[in-house]
C-alpha cells in the first residue's frame, strides 16, 4: 500500500515540476531585451571653394624708373624701363569639407612677364611659351614683339574647412612691337581668368575669376594714366 501511495506521489509530482519549468522557461522567452547603443553616420559636409584675383597697383616711378614702395597709379611709356605691378590670388575652403588636389591655373600676358612669387602653401610651376628674347633689363626680359605668355601651375594640394591660401605674383611690362615698354594701345589685359579645381569627398568643385584688364591713357609723354581704380579685385568665383 505503501508503495503505490508513493508511486501516486511520484506521478503527481513530476508533471508539476515540468509544468513549473516550463513556465520559468516562457516567462523569459517573453522578457523584453534593452540594448543602448548609439549609432554614428558620416558627416559629408558641404563642400565649398571660392578663387579671388586682385591687382594692387604699380610700383614703379615713371620718371627713373625705380621701384615704388607705395603703389601708383601710373604706368612708364618708356623705351628705357618697365612698371612692375603686384598681383594676388586668393583661393579659400569656404565649405564644411575637406578638399584635396586643390590646383590653380593661370596665365600671365600677353605684354607682361612675372619676375618673382611667393605662396602661402604648396608648391608651383610654370610653362613659357614665348619669343623673340633679345635681353634682361631691370629683371624683366624684353620682348620685341610684346607675345609674352607664361601658365601658372599652383599645385595647393589640401584645404581644410576655413583655410585660406594665397599666391603673390610680381609681373612687368615687357618692349612690344614699337620697342617702348607700355600698351600698345589704350588697355593691358593681366589675365583671363585663374581657374581653381578641387576635390570633396560627394563632387569635384571648379570656379573661374574674371580677367583683369586695365584701361590706361597712355598720351602722356613717358608716363602713363591708369584709368581703372586700383586696388582692383575680381569678384570671388565659387564653386559648391
Amino acid at each position: 500500500m505503501k508503495n503505490i501511495s508513493r508511486n501516486l506521489f511520484l506521478i503527481c509530482l513530476i508533471p508539476l515540476v515540468a509544468l513549473s519549468t516550463i513556465g520559468f522557461a516562457s516567462g523569459h522567452w517573453y522578457d523584453s531585451v534593452n540594448v543602448n547603443t548609439v549609432i554614428t553616420t558620416a558627416n559629408l559636409g558641404n563642400p565649398c571653394i571660392e578663387i579671388q584675383k586682385v591687382l594692387q597697383g604699380s610700383f614703379t616711378n615713371t620718371c627713373n624708373g625705380k621701384d615704388t614702395a607705395i603703389p601708383t597709379d601710373k604706368i612708364a611709356i618708356s623705351a628705357c624701363f618697365p612698371t612692375k605691378f603686384k598681383m594676388t590670388i586668393n583661393v579659400t575652403n569656404c565649405g564644411t569639407s575637406v578638399l584635396t588636389d586643390v590646383i590653380v591655373k593661370d596665365t600671365i600676358g600677353p605684354n607682361l612677364t612675372y619676375i618673382n612669387y611667393t605662396m602661402t602653401k604648396g608648391s608651383c610651376s610654370w610653362f613659357n611659351h614665348t619669343t623673340a628674347i633679345n635681353t634682361v633689363e631691370q629683371n624683366c626680359p624684353i620682348y620685341q614683339d610684346g607675345t609674352a605668355y607664361h601658365d601658372l601651375t599652383w599645385d595647393i594640394g589640401t584645404l581644410n574647412p576655413g583655410q585660406n591660401a594665397t599666391f603673390v605674383i610680381w609681373v612687368c611690362t615687357v618692349c612690344n612691337s614699337h620697342g617702348i615698354y607700355a600698351p600698345t594701345g589704350t588697355s593691358l589685359q593681366f589675365n583671363a581668368g585663374a581657374t581653381v579645381v578641387a576635390n570633396s569627398i560627394l563632387k569635384t568643385l571648379s570656379a573661374t575669376t574674371a580677367g583683369i584688364t586695365i584701361k590706361v591713357d597712355a598720351n602722356n609723354c613717358g608716363s602713363g594714366i591708369i584709368l581703372t581704380k586700383l586696388p582692383y579685385s575680381t569678384p570671388w568665383a565659387m564653386s559648391n
